[in-house]
């Protein structure tokens, strides 16, 4: 494993997991200001859709 070697414990991973998820979205003003909104964030179904590698595709070119 490369860099940091400290250990998390799975418990404490999976609650900051939640916590994150449970939290509303994050938007950015007209200013360039954040700010967090009233629309919940959704979690994704699989780990696929949220790596999103699922849905990535290749763009084939022609050799010229």
């Amino acid at each position: 494993m490369e860099g940091n070697e400290c250990h998390v414990p799975y418990e404490e991973v999976q609650k900051a997991w939640l916590r994150f998820w449970n939290k509303n979205e994050l938007a950015i003003n007209s200013y360039g200001k954040v700010y967090r909104t009233k629309v919940p964030r959704q979690m994704p179904d699989r780990i696929d859709d949220f790596r999103n590698y699922a849905k990535r595709s290749k763009t084939m070119y022609p050799r010229v």
